[in-house]
């Protein structure tokens, strides 16, 4: 029977050094990045199916919604790095912040609607 050279029957599995957590994110600031992305790529692979700008503009609605739910979710469930909004919210309550983004967010995906 043929055996690897590189391999060995006796070879040890050394034990992680670190505790690994089920959840946690290795680098928190892809989280916001990952939820973006899908935040803009989903609508727009799903145009081509949906022909009017309405129905365009809902899948914007429904696909905006669902990321909202979903960083709320992983917030509540700790997965989450909330890096300045603790800061934010520390020092007056709510910041407009949220708002001109989503605002932000419906005129591009608007704009990006009438054009597609």
């Amino acid at each position: 029977m043929d055996t690897y050279e590189g391999s060995s029957s006796s070879s040890k599995c050394e034990e992680p050094t670190e505790p690994i957590v089920a959840g946690k994110a290795t680098n928190p600031s892809t989280q916001p990045a990952c939820l973006g992305a899908l935040a803009i790529i989903g609508p727009i692979l799903a145009f081509p199916i949906v022909t009017d700008f309405v129905g365009r503009m809902a899948v914007v609605l429904v696909v905006g919604l669902a990321i909202a739910a979903l960083r709320r979710r992983m917030i509540d469930l700790g997965m989450w790095e909330e890096g300045g909004e603790k800061v934010l919210l520390q020092h007056g309550g709510e910041s407009r912040d949220g708002t001109v983004l989503l605002g932000a967010y419906g005129v591009v995906m608007a704009v990006i609607a009438m054009l597609f």
